[in-house]
């Protein structure tokens, strides 16, 4: 661990530890550093009048992988954007490393960069340029060569961007983010396009951030990214917090039921369904259409006795079954439970 001097904002007495090799730690108020991200009671409306983000509160820690679990719409860019100092929130406040992003932006840009779904790249510059270019924009930033060789980018160095593969280019959006030291990383959907190798590549690439202490947040729709990556997950629908622990504790709190996941050909009345022997509960989900009349989740102690008390059903009311998915038991079920919807790739 690099030995690390305190650099003191004299405008507001608030410490952040320069380590040895540039990077700049959390600031720390007093002997205790605040937690890497910090939301309390956030709210956001657009002009539009859409709410985007109702009353949520969570706490990431300096040092984890934190996953944003939700489906598109859920809210989960808003929050990224609130975090990032592009947009207000309407109510609430919101703290990187103690710094509200809304009032010292620039300070908050060195603790915090953003890797956003789709960020381009500099298509006609070499692989190092881009890194030597954005190396300019920082006042200590990471050795562009040693960022190279630690994401395995070496080789192609003098290669233009738009010769690069899908994994290639995401590592090298990484190693751009990483070059001006941040504690904190947003990775938003970072698997999309990716190969199974390349995620597996990706994934080493987060562990050893996180081995070097820096925080990690992954914004996704992946349920199995989220329960294999994150130490922790938030689970967030409809622009609201349903919860927030390590996916282990989710799973066991709301995942151990069996479930049996049924579409209809018409609608049929939830109390005709929660009647059928051996299921314990139904939640309707919310279909494509917006409809939540033909999907229904239920669990019980035996997914395949359940499917065969709806196919009993279903012969004497002439609905027919357009389909049925039995559900591990895991996060995919637990976000089920918790939200009554489906996420879909």
């Amino acid at each position: 661990m690099p030995a690390s001097t305190a650099l003191i904002d004299s405008t507001s007495g608030v410490g952040a530890e320069a380590l040895d090799d540039g990077t700049s730690a959390c600031p720390v108020v007093g002997k205790k550093a605040p937690p890497a991200i910090a939301v309390a009671h956030l709210s956001v409306t657009y002009p539009t009048g859409v709410q985007a983000l109702d009353d949520v509160s969570l706490t990431v820690p300096q040092g984890k992988i934190f996953g944003l679990l939700g489906p598109n719409g859920a809210g989960k860019s808003t929050l990224i954007r609130v975090l990032c100092g592009v947009i207000l929130p309407t109510s609430g406040t919101a703290l990187v490393c103690g710094l509200d992003p809304s009032t010292r932006p620039r300070e908050v840009k060195e603790q915090l960069c953003g890797l956003f779904q789709g960020s381009p790249l500099e298509s006609n510059m070499q692989v190092r340029e881009v890194l030597w270019l954005f190396s300019k924009f920082y006042r200590h930033p990471a050795d562009p060569e040693e960022l190279l060789a630690r994401l395995g980018l070496t080789e192609m160095k003098r290669s233009l961007c738009k010769t690069l593969s899908g994994g290639q280019r995401q590592r090298l959006a990484i190693a751009r983010a990483l070059i001006g030291n941040p504690r904190v990383l947003i990775l938003d959907e970072p698997t999309t396009g990716l190969d199974v190798a390349a995620r597996h590549e990706l994934m080493d690439i987060v562990n050893q951030l996180r081995s070097e202490g820096r925080t990690v947040l992954i914004s996704t729709h992946n349920i199995e990214e989220a329960e294999t990556w994150c130490d922790q997950v938030a689970v967030v629908s409809r622009g609201k917090l349903f919860a927030v622990d390590s996916p282990r504790a989710i799973i066991e709190r709301h995942g151990v039921r069996a479930k049996l996941e049924i579409v209809l050909s018409q609608p049929l009345p939830l109390e005709r369904i929660s009647r059928l022997p051996g299921v314990l509960d139904v939640t309707q989900i919310r279909s494509s259409d917006g409809r939540t009349d033909r999907e229904f989740l239920l669990e019980g102690a035996d997914a395949e006795a359940m499917l065969l008390q709806v196919v009993r059903l279903l012969v004497d009311t002439g609905v027919t079954l357009d389909g049925a998915r039995m559900i591990r038991s895991g996060l995919e079920g637990a976000y089920l439970t918790l939200t009554g919807e489906r996420i879909r790739s």
